[in-house]
């Protein structure tokens, strides 16, 4: 068996940039594997240090990617920690909590150097990071959305939030990556688009570079047409040809196609 327990995520990188194809999967028995497909033993494994301290693996991703030196794992679990993996090291390049339960975690692109990352949790909440520039003690600069409320909080202003919905999946648009949906336990759909600062970082009064947050915008305020079920949406896959054209998936046991309009205007 691959885990002791049920597998809840799965995610993949093929062989580009000089690099080999993986697999990673995240599992109940608290454990995060890495699998080189052409073996049956995992090549790398991401564990709590005892038993008392396991908690159930929700989300995994690749990231970083971008030559045949450099690839990061992230993995997100039910007590809201997330952990990234450096894979060249072979050390936890970054760790955080989210407050929430993690129920995703995707960024903008697997094969580019960091750039941005979402986190998104139970209570109707996600996390945007800026991944370019880590500072010493902070971490990276973030912004909280509330999916209900459309609130915007910057790095410092932590909150549990209202109870709500969960946001399961986000997914970035293929061709733009500064666009993305979230897909919520309440049957709707919410796209969002991200801009830049003017200074991606500034200087501290201790001459450390210290990231700075874009702006989150909601596109789909109030559209009718942003209800696509009346049951949990729990995935989501863009064309990558086609852009606007997506499948999901919901928790009423269909699947259907979507079409986004004038996402080439943005």
């Amino acid at each position: 068996h691959a885990h002791q327990k049920i597998i809840n995520c799965i995610d993949g990188i093929s062989a580009s940039n000089g690099g080999a194809a993986e697999i990673v999967t995240g599992s109940g028995d608290g454990t995060v594997k890495l699998w080189d497909p052409r073996t049956n033993k995992a090549v790398l494994e991401m564990k709590p240090s005892s038993v008392n301290e396991r908690r159930d693996c929700w989300s995994v991703c690749f990231a970083n990617c971008y030559n045949a030196q450099n690839r990061m794992i992230a993995a997100g679990y039910d007590n809201g920690d997330c952990k990234i993996l450096d894979l060249r090291t072979n050390k936890i390049f970054f760790e955080t909590n989210v407050l929430n339960g993690i129920c995703c975690i995707e960024f903008d692109r697997k094969n580019i150097k960091l750039n941005k990352m979402i986190v998104a949790s139970l209570q109707s909440q996600f996390r945007v990071y800026d991944m370019k520039t880590k500072h010493i003690s902070e971490g990276f600069a973030y912004a909280n959305v509330d999916v209900l409320g459309n609130s915007n909080e910057s790095h410092g202003n932590q909150q549990n939030g209202n109870k709500g919905t969960t946001v399961w999946k986000c997914r970035h648009l293929p061709q733009n990556r500064d666009v993305w949906v979230s897909c919520l336990g309440n049957g709707s759909v919410n796209l969002y688009k991200y801009t830049y600062p003017d200074e991606r970082f500034v200087i501290d009064d201790k001459g450390n570079k210290k990231g700075v947050m874009g702006s989150v915008q909601l596109l789909t305020q109030n559209n009718v047409h942003s209800k696509l079920s009346t049951q949990p949406i729990v995935s989501w896959d863009w064309n990558r040809s086609k852009i606007g054209l997506a499948c999901m998936s919901s928790l009423d046991q269909t699947i259907k196609l979507v079409a986004v309009t004038k996402l080439n205007k943005l």
